[in-house]
């Protein structure tokens, strides 16, 4: 039994499907609007930030060069004695203090009194106290210290790279000091402790972040985002992990990176360049957004995770999501409850539908509320109703006709055949003569005959084929059966016997049917045979023993006049003709609807089977029964036409002499 889906459920599927199809698409469109505002709002959030923080770091570098500057034009206008020097830079220290410590450090034995090396410095202590010290020494020879050198050659300030000093890290802006006669005699300078940096880069960090953002997890789990300041070289000077400054650089974070993205990020940042670019940081890809402190020769980074971003939208998505879902639900339940009700009337017709199909014609119809097209359906199908109870009383009164119909033409089909020989052999009791015929109407009743008769001595035969099928033919076929047995009574020449009938059959013909006929009077005695033909097919003559007890296998057609059929042309003189019969001849006389049987793609049987299968049949055998001939044929011709309706009535009749008696 096939499966049965409520239209109901089907079309709340529909619909559900149409929901969300347009639920999906707005919300990938929400999602992906959403998803350009927040990385626009990210990416702008993180470049002020990139920028404030430069502005920041650069107000300090350039707040500690001033000083620096200051502190060298302070300490040339006192280098009368060392006192003088150190009295200049005390009293620079207590009033610009926000470089961690200025020095001055001269060539050697510029002060004779002060020996070899002479290098002033004064910071401010962890207490808030002030110290001045004399530091040069052989223990610290700045003479010898890179950066000392380098002022005295290129006579400019400049950052130094950074170094160790009293285990602590520092970079120092230097300047030349030259006396009054222009000779470089010493350098001036301020500190800043990288320490103190990497705490200031954290603070601005710490002002910048907003309350409630969620940190992200690895190594800097205590840091939603973080800033680092590289040199030149891209070591790291300030970092949140203060175990990576001066050891770590930020080639460290690609050396097993293969994109070329990232390498192309750590170029541009050591390039003095400025921009944002994707970099894998700690084994996790982020957005780097960097920029170049130009004076120190440093570039600053700020550091924010992928995840900023994708995890906000995952939340936003998987909100989306929940509330689709929830949406979908809601627009289930209301389609389904409202669909259930609008499709009640159509259940309501369907269970009248199953009971009309079960004979019930008078089922009731449900009634409607609305005017719309289910009521149309109920009234179309209440018309349906009253046309299926008129139609079956009209189709069981004419099933009642067609039955005494087919009743009747039952009773004439037994009529006609009681009128065709049916019993054989016909003469049980002779010897001299074997007969047998078979009729095969191709409706209820047909137009062929045969028949026959002994008189005399003489056996008068006949087979005719009336045109046309059915009842008409069958009522002319009655009639030249008639003729056939009240003129043979009475007369004997065959060609009388046919114009005689030929007469009266064209009497009153205004049907202007017509019927081919052959006639045939053996001579039982003799072997000689009379016939007359009124336009019918040739029988064959299968010849005479070849031996005692042997029938001979060649079969021919009979020759003769073909004349014409009767109820042609009334008064026709018709001829006569003979051939002598030797014992053991067989005719075999046969309808059109032999010739004409054809197979589905039209193909007919023709005479040269018929002659190939009586000379098959006849060929080698010992007193063959006569009816093998023709149900011989028969088997024979069914085979050949296979799946093809019979088209035409089909006669066959069988006739052998075996000689005289006498």
């Amino acid at each position: 039994m096939k499966k049965t889906h409520s239209f109901a459920n089907r079309l709340t599927l529909k619909v559900l499907r149409t929901v969300l199809l347009l639920m999906f698409v707005t919300l990938a469109m929400t999602f992906i609007a959403a998803y350009r505002s927040m990385r626009g709002e990210t990416v702008g959030r993180y470049l002020g930030m990139r920028s404030v923080v430069s502005e920041k770091i650069n107000l300090e570098i350039k707040t500690i060069e001033i000083g620096a500057r200051n502190v060298a034009a302070e300490v040339a206008v006192h280098m009368e004695s060392p006192e003088a020097v150190m009295s200049a830079l005390d009293r620079e220290i207590r009033l610009n203090d926000f470089a961690d410590g200025y020095f001055a450090a001269f060539e050697p034995n510029y002060f004779t009194n002060a020996g070899k090396w002479f290098e002033a410095y004064a910071y401010k202590k962890a207490d808030g106290s002030y110290r001045l010290e004399q530091v040069g020494s052989a223990q610290h020879d700045y003479l010898s210290t890179d950066w000392y050198q380098r002022a005295m050659q290129q006579k400019v300030g400049f950052w130094t790279d950074p170094y160790v000093y009293n285990n602590a890290v520092y970079c120092s802006f230097v300047q030349p000091v030259a006396d009054a006669e222009g000779r470089m005699v010493g350098v001036c300078g301020a500190d800043l402790m990288l320490k103190n940096l990497i705490k200031d880069l954290h603070d601005i960090d710490n002002d910048s972040r907003s309350e409630g953002t969620q940190n992200i997890t690895g190594r800097y789990s205590h840091l939603d985002f973080y800033s680092f300041i590289v040199n030149r070289s891209g070591t790291f000077i300030a970092h949140p992990d203060e175990q990576r400054v001066l050891k770590d650089s930020l080639q460290d974070y690609t050396a097993d990176v293969f994109y070329s993205d990232c390498q192309r990020t750590v170029r541009d940042m050591l390039q003095m360049k400025s921009g944002i670019a994707p970099l894998v940081v700690d084994d996790k890809w982020t957005d780097v957004y960097y920029t170049p402190i130009v004076s120190p020769g440093w570039s600053l980074a700020i550091v924010v995770p992928k995840r900023a971003l994708v995890t906000p939208m995952i939340i936003l998505l998987f909100s989306l999501l929940s509330a689709t879902g929830l949406g979908q639900i809601l627009v289930w339940i209301i389609c389904r409850r409202n669909i259930r009700k609008a499709t009640e009337p159509l259940v309501a017709l369907t269970h009248s539908a199953d009971e009309v199909a079960k004979g019930n014609f008078e089922a009731p119809l449900p009634d409607l509320e609305y005017h719309d097209e289910i009521c149309r359906l109920r009234d179309s199908f209440a018309t349906m109703q009253q046309s299926l109870v008129k139609y079956i009383q009209d189709l069981e009164a004419t099933t009642a006709k067609k039955a005494a119909m087919e009743s009747e033409m039952k009773t004439a089909r037994r009529i006609q055949m009681s009128m065709i020989p049916n019993r054989f052999p016909p003469f049980p009791q002779r010897t001299d003569i074997d007969i047998f015929g078979s009729l095969t109407p191709a409706k209820e009743v047909g137009g062929d005959l045969f028949d026959y008769f002994i008189r005399d001595e003489h056996l008068y035969f006949c087979i005719g084929d009336v045109s046309g099928k059915g009842v008409p033919a069958a009522l002319m076929m009655t009639v030249v059966h008639y003729l056939f047995r009240s003129v043979t009574i009475n007369v004997e020449q065959p060609e009388r016997i046919v114009e005689i009938i030929n007469d009266c059959f064209s009497s009153g013909n205004k049907t202007m049917m017509f019927c081919t006929f052959f006639l045939g009077v053996l001579d039982l005695k003799t072997g000689l045979l009379q016939y007359c033909n009124a336009g019918h097919e040739s029988p064959f003559v299968v010849g005479a023993p070849s031996a005692p007890g042997h029938v001979g296998s060649e079969a021919r057609r009979l020759k003769m006049e073909p004349n014409v059929a009767l109820g042609v042309d009334r008064g026709f003189p018709f001829a006569a003709e003979e051939i002598p019969l030797k014992p053991g001849t067989l005719l075999f006389l046969y309808t059109d609807g032999l010739t004409d049987a054809a197979t589905t793609s039209g193909e007919r049987f023709e005479h040269e089977r018929i002659k190939a299968v009586l000379q098959q049949t006849a060929e080698g055998q010992r007193d063959k029964d006569i009816a093998s001939y023709v149900r011989t044929m028969d088997d024979e011709v069914t085979a050949y036409v296979g799946d093809a309706p019979q088209a035409d009535d089909l006669t066959m009749l069988a006739v052998r002499w075996n000689g005289s008696e006498e």
